[in-house]
This record gives C-alpha cells, structure tokens and sequence, in this order.
C-alpha cells in the first residue's frame, strides 16, 4: 500500500465542522483483503503494539466494537485510520471523528480522521501507515520510540502557554483565530477589525517600548530619573570591573545578561570572586554586555500589567525540594519532575528541574550538593532566581497587594510604554507599602509570560489573557466584518463584482476574492483563480479590508474546505453538472451537498440567499437556517410565494421590475431595463446574478437607494466585470463580444442571449476546459451548433491533461451530432482562430469570443487586431 497525498483540511468541510486530516491511500494488493483474511496473528499483534483500541466504539457504538470489526473483517484503511486516532489520545492530542471512504474502484481510499495539533497529525498520518505495513510484516512498529517523536514535534510546533491563554480567551468572545505562520504568530478577528498577537505582545505594543524594556541598564536608568526604586548597578564589560563594583558596594551583587529573558544567565546573592567569575561568565553566553547591581533581599513578586492596570499579582519562589530524610536533592528532583503538572519546556503549567551548572553553584553555597539527603521538612532552594521556566512556583497575592506597590508598578509599565508587561518586584512583603519597608523594581518585561497567573501553586487563578483580550477587543467587540460568500455553478464571478460594487457605497474598503484575482477597491492586489482557502485567508488577513465578499468554487471546498469559520450572507446562484464526474463527485446531488457547506458555516443570525428557480433549492433550504431570502425570475414561483404568505423576504422578477417582498409588502426597487448587465433584459442569467445581489444587499442592510443605484452604473465593460459579456468595437465597425462562458450551462445561456441581440451572423470562437467528461464536452459540440451561425473551434494553452485536439474533435463530434451540416472548422492556436473569425467579420455580423484564461485572450485580441485593449490597465498588465 501507499500514500498518494496527505491533506490537511483547517475548517469546515466536506467531512466534518472541524479540522480533518485526509490521507489518499492506495491499497493496492491489499484493496480487496480483509483483517480476517490476513489472519489473527496480525490482530493480536495490532492490539498488543495499541491496547487502546479495545476501548475503540467504532460504528457498533460500545467499547470493544472496534476489535469486533478486526475480528468480522475490515479492510486495512479502517485500520490505519483507527491507528492514528489512537496514536493522537496516547500522545495528549485525542480526537474522536474518523471515517474511511472508497475514492475510486481502483482500491484508492479516504482515510479521514479529525486533529488538534496540525504538525504532529501531518506525522501521524505517515506514521500509522508504516506501523500496520510493519505488523503486516511481524516487525515491531517501536510505539514507544514513536510517542517520544511525537511529542517533541508537539513541543516544537504547539502554541505555548500564553498564546493558548490568549486563543482560549478569545474562543469565548467568538473571535476568530488565525495561526499566522508556524510559531506563535496569531490573527485575532478578520479584515479591519482584526489584532496581531505573538504571545503576549499585541500588535499595539511599541517597538521602541519593546527595545527599551530589552535594555535592563537603559530601563534601569528611565525609572530611577522619574524618583522610582531600582537597584544600584552599572554595565561591566569586564570580570575586572564587575569584582572592582562589587567591592565598591560592599554587599551581595546579582549579574544578569543586558538583554536577557527567562531567567538565562542571572546569578543572584554574590559575594565571592570565584562564584562572581563563574556567573559573569555564564551571563556572557547570552549577551555581550553584562549588568551588575546591587542585590535586593525581600520576596520576589511578578506583576501583571494590561492597558495601564495591575490584573494579577504573584509571589515567586524558586525552583526547590523538600527533603524527607531518605531521598538525595538528585532523587528528590526527579521525584518532583513526575509530578504531572511539570513539563519539560511551556507545555504545562510547571517547568520540570533541571541539573545544570547553577544548581550545582547554588547548592554548593548552601554547603549541599546533589547527593545530600536533606532531613525531614527541610526547604533545599535549588535556584534564586523565581522564574517558573527554571522550575519556580507561584503562590497567587493579587487581593492583597497594598495600593502603593500597585501604583508603583503601573506607573514604571507607563514610564516604558508598554501595552503589557511584567513588572519583577523584590518587596518585604507586598502587603506592605515600598515607601515604609522598601523595595526595589528589579525589571520590566515584555512579552511576559501568563502561567502562574493562570496556574498558581496556591491561591486564585487570575485570567490576565482575557484581560489582553478586553484590551484589544472591549466591550462586545468580536473582531468580525462582514463577510459574504457566493457558490454555484455559473454567475458566481459577476455576482461578486456586482455586490462589491454595492458595499462601496457604504463601506471604505471592500474586498474580494474571484476567478481572475484578490481585488480592493477595484484594483486587484493577485491575478489568476482566487477561488480557494488560500486566497480567502490572503483577504481576511488584510487589514484594511471593511468588508469581504468569497467567491468560492468547488475545488478550493473540496480540496481545502473552508477558511473563515462563518459569514454573514451566503449566496447559491445555481447548481449544474459542471465538474460532476471529477473528483469523486459523481452526481449532482453530492456537488449540492458540497456547496451548501456555506450555508452550513452561516452566523445564527446569518442570512441564506438561495435561488428558488434551482432544482436542488430544497437542498439548500435543509442546510441553512430559519434566514432565508429566495429570489426568482418569476414571481409566481411556488417556494417564493409560501415563502412570502410567511411574512419572510423574497427578490424576484415581476412585470420586468426587481421586486423585494417582505411581510405581505412589495416595494419595486428598479425596472430590469435600467440595469446595464442585463442588455435590456435580454440576458436572463444576469438578471438572476442582480436578484442575488439584491437579496444579499437586503440582508446586509443596504438602503435600498443604494442597492438600486449600484445596479444602474453598474455596467458589462472590461472595467466592472471584466471577461463577461465585454462587447469591443473594433477598427471596420466590427464587434466582439468576449465571455467567459465553459459548461454548458454558461453555453447554453450564453448563446440563448447572444440570439437576442439581432445580429445577421453570430460567429463563435469557443473552447472548453479539458478537464470536463467527454460527455460534456460533446454536450457543448451540440450547444454551439446550435447557437451560432459559423464556429471556430480552438483550444486552450493548457489542456488539463488532455492531448492537442482531443478537446476540439470532442467539441466537433457534438457540432456534428446536432447539426450535421453546420459550419464547422478547427483552428487550435487562438490568435489564428481569432484573426481567420475577423476576416469573415461583416459590420452588421457579431463574433462571441470564449475563453479560459482572459490576459492571453486580451493579448491574442490585440495580435490578431492590432488594437491594444487598455481600459483596465491593471487586468491586461503585461500584455
């Protein structure tokens, strides 16, 4: 067997709400072999390497269900896709959802199976695979080797701590989330409404205030020239001149690196020059500059400081063993480090102790060393620095702190501009005022980490991230913009143009996603089909972007699912057989199934805009929800008027005026001869794409002077709505209308219209993508042999697989089927199909223009004519 692709799929999609791993597996000698005809032996050594997959449900519902299967008989992707869900439960990242689905009658599988932790499910996917092929084989998959590899890589790529505290904050205020990268960078909310967040820096925190606070000698010196306490110290370059300022003070000293974090290099409580030589040394290996100060002796408190306000408060005690008279300080840190609530790096709420050489220095001045066994009850301080990354703890004081220790600490976090901070405090006790008993601030950190307060040994815990959350996001703010998705089959591209259209009357900046680009304001930011997770993710993560609207298409749903986690207003223009036979959608039925996932992921107070004229319109109508706004192009259409005599809203069509019926109430918005796209409402789809519009512009609350004004300048150029019935008047009064018509339902459309417009001699130039059925593509032979009075038949650069000619003699096979005596020719290269159709081009006469990719056709236009296109200089750059 072998793996032909792993996906991961990070939203709602075609198999599941949540995040699914998909593995293409391919079978092959074993696709048709089942667990019991492999034997036993394979069973038993499966459940001995993964005992846990006795408790498996599987499909029988009850523990043990699973084994049952084993036993009846499953084929091996049933098999891998249980491994790996229980390789994630052994390794803390357990899921529930899986499923196993034939692809093909090849033996190529789905395996399916749900995550949390995206980098260790990737491994997983590969990992599960191997360890059947070596059960298949009698060979020890080495499980625990495998745990101990998967939890490095969930170690090395899971968000720490603080950021977890900050997602799981802003999970409960229904912000979206958006990891950024693979580190700690994270998109909080969409588009304008949006905030930056890596850890605990915001992206309002002050670079210099970041730097300065980096600095300890700088910050040192801004707080004691505004009269606030801080330790005496200079920066020593030198082991000299760090023994002569020692000297010089006559008390302990502490040496820490100029630009340091967590507690790396800080040696504390120095009085000799052999323990002063060892720790200048050692803060030397993190940074070049060292700081020497006075050492302060009192308890040692980190305060949390967001927005300019004291949130929590913390008593710090270092890394320590207790003695009980029989274990060594070596045994009793390795006793402690079994305590579940330690971790080796950020990943729990306690750091694991460590033997390094500063443990060894600190015992050493205690008279100790490794090997002591200290008596019953006794306290060994195994650091003296309080950091919890080397193995601190945290005792929660925030309701105690006396107010002038409060203010102190506020008042140095605004003296170095931090949005948020962590003030290290030394304080006799912090239910004592600094002014009476002293004290000194001994740093100011940013980025400061949120464990103790979060996960105090003693006392409550403090949620200082929703505290940055409420800062960043105040009162009911949720991060959202409005975000409108469009689906279908034909006319989602127009519909989407049109609708940005409209929100520019409302909105500063509008975003959208389309077939040909990622557009705000009109000017497009990527060319090429942005119809995809990717591109959804490029817009939403815009910050200057007020309101989106998606063009989603099949294959971004299908192949990637959805990327935002809900919008406001979801269109379906309609469903046809376009890409039906393509990767495993085999009907109709199953592609309405996969674009009504964006009805699915609909606010609860969301609107579905769904086309009532579609057969597959009771599909859609089961997978929204109670918000619906159907529109039509006949008002009489029985789903519009049940749902008007319900009081709901419906746009449609009604003596060739848009109507928008609410609550027994009709009011007509604009007559369909004043909307430009329409051509006199001769072309009947794009009066369908303006009903949409419409209705999503009723659902967003749009004035209705607004939505009927957008309509009406709104027009069928290269500017607006570029590629889609464009009509060019070329040198000798010759006219060619360019459209992006390539199924054939866009065909048959396409040409009903063109009939309309009362030309002598419609000539078409067409192609068709060639990763439709050969069905189809006769289909549209036989729709073009209909439609225009003389064809050209050419073909795209590329073919989608498809060798040179195949596509066009398809096309031509149904050209002959409907119309035997037609006037048929292939001409393959579009620039010789182009000028050979202009040649035969009568003023009086039309020639229709398809394409596959608009630029190359603009381009070819203009070789053939001689005529460079230029209205939109941004579409046609580079031609």
């Amino acid at each position: 067997m072998k793996i032909e692709s792993v996906r991961l799929l990070n939203g709602l999609n075609i198999h599941s709400h949540y995040p699914v791993v998909v593995i293409r597996l391919n079978l092959e000698e074993y696709a048709e072999v089942t667990t019991n005809d492999i034997g036993i032996g394979f069973i038993n050594r499966l459940l001995k390497a993964l005992p846990g997959l006795n408790e498996h449900t599987c499909s029988k519902g009850y523990a043990g269900g699973f084994v049952e299967r084993l036993h009846e008989g499953t084929l091996l992707g049933h098999v891998i896709e249980h491994t790996a869900l229980e390789l994630q439960k052994i390794v803390g990242i357990g899921t529930y959802f899986g499923k196993t689905r034939r692809v093909d009658s090849s033996g190529v599988y789905n395996v399916v199976f749900e995550y949390k932790a995206a980098a260790a499910a990737q491994r997983i996917a590969y990992i599960a695979v191997k360890v059947i092929k070596d059960l298949l084989k009698n060979i020890d998959p080495g499980i625990k080797s495998i745990v101990e590899e998967l939890k490095k890589v969930i170690d090395d790529t899971e968000l720490g701590p603080s950021t977890q505290a900050i997602v799981k904050a802003a999970r409960k205020k229904n912000i979206p989330i958006t990891r950024l990268g693979s580190n700690s960078l994270i998109q909080l909310g969409y588009g304008s409404s949006s905030e930056i967040i890596q850890a605990t820096i915001t992206g309002r925190t002050p670079c210099i205030a970041v730097d300065l606070a980096c600095d300890k000698a700088l910050t040192k010196q801004r707080l004691r020239d505004s009269g606030l306490p801080v330790p005496y110290g200079r920066v020593c370059n030198t082991l000299n001149e760090a023994i002569e300022f020692a000297r010089q003070i006559q008390q302990p000293i502490v040496i820490k690196p100029v630009d340091g974090n967590q507690g790396k290099g800080v040696s504390l409580n120095l009085t000799e020059d052999g323990v002063i030589e060892r720790a200048f040394y050692l803060a030397k290996k993190y940074c070049d500059e060292v700081l020497v100060e006075e050492y302060i002796d009192g308890n040692h408190y980190r305060c949390a400081i967001v927005n300019g306000r004291l949130i929590a408060a913390s008593w710090r005690i270092p890394a320590h063993v207790i003695g009980d008279g029989r274990h060594s300080i070596a045994e009793l840190m390795d006793i402690e480090n079994l305590n579940p609530l330690r971790g080796e790096f950020h990943e729990k709420p306690l750091t694991k102790l460590k033997y390094d050489p500063i443990v060894k220095q600190v015992l050493q001045r205690q008279s100790l060393s490794l090997t002591s066994v200290p008596a019953v009850g006794d306290r060994v301080f195994l650091r003296e620095n309080a950091n919890l990354s080397t193995g601190g703890i945290a005792y929660d004081v925030t309701d105690i702190i006396h107010k002038d220790n409060r203010q102190l600490v506020e008042n140095a976090v605004k003296i170095i501009g931090l949005d948020v901070a962590g003030v290290d405090i030394v304080l006799d006790e912090i239910t004592k005022s600094y002014r009476d008993y002293g004290g000194a601030i001994i740093e100011i950190n940013a980025a400061p980490g949120l464990r103790m307060h979060h996960y105090p040994a003693k006392g409550k815990s403090r949620d200082v991230a929703a505290a940055i959350v409420d800062y960043l996001f105040p009162g009911t703010a949720d991060g959202r913009i409005p975000i409108v998705t469009v689906t279908g089959t034909n006319g989602k591209t127009t519909t989407v143009r049109l609708l940005a259209h409209m929100l520019k009357q409302k909105y500063d900046t509008v975003g959208y996603t389309s077939s040909d680009g990622i557009y705000i304001n009109g000017e497009c930011l990527l060319t090429g089909d942005t119809t995809g997770p990717l591109s959804t993710r490029n817009l939403l993560e815009r910050k200057e972007v007020d309101v989106a609207v998606l063009e989603l298409a099949r294959g971004g749903i299908l192949h990637g699912g959805i990327a935002y986690d809900y919008s406001d207003v979801a269109i379906v223009t309609n469903i046809g057989y376009d890409h039906v036979g393509q990767d495993g959608i085999l009907s109709r039925w199953e592609l309405a199934d996969l674009k009504s996932l964006t009805l699915e992921a609909l606010k609860s107070d969301g609107h579905a805009v769904i086309n009532a004229d579609d057969s597959f319109q009771y599909l859609m109508t089961d997978s929204a929800n109670e918000n619906i706004i159907y529109f039509s192009l006949k008002e009489s259409n029985p789903v519009v008027v049940e749902h008007l005599s319900q009081g709901n809203k419906a746009v449609y069509l009604k003596n060739n005026n848009l109507i928008i019926g609410a609550g027994g109430q009709e009011q007509i918005l604009l007559g369909v001869k004043e909307i430009p796209i329409t051509f006199d409402g001769k072309a009947r789809y794009n009066v369908a794409n303006a009903l949409a519009a419409v209705a999503a512009g009723v659902a967003l609350g749009l004035q209705s002077s607004i939505i009927a004004d957008s309509l009406r300048d709104f027009n069928p150029n290269i500017i607006h709505n570029p590629g889609r019935q464009n009509i060019i008047s070329m040198p000798g009064d010759k006219t060619i209308m360019i459209d992006y018509a390539h199924n054939p339902q866009g065909l048959e459309s396409l040409t009903s219209f063109v009939k309309e417009l009362n030309y002598k001699r419609i000539i078409g130039v067409v192609c068709a993508p060639g990763d439709r059925t050969d069905e189809q593509l006769i289909q549209m032979g036989k729709i073009i042999a209909n439609g225009f009075d003389k064809v050209i038949i050419k073909e795209d650069q590329d073919t989608r697989g498809r060798k040179a000619g195949d596509i066009a003699k398809l096309l031509q096979d149904g050209f002959y089927l409907e119309n035997p005596q037609g006037q048929v020719e292939i001409i393959l290269d579009e620039i010789a199909a182009i000028t050979h159709a202009l040649r035969m081009l009568k003023t009086d006469e039309l020639l229709v223009v398809t394409y596959e990719n608009l630029n190359q056709c603009l381009r070819s236009i203009r070789l053939a004519t001689g005529v460079a296109l230029t209205a939109n200089k941004k579409l046609i750059a580079g031609l």
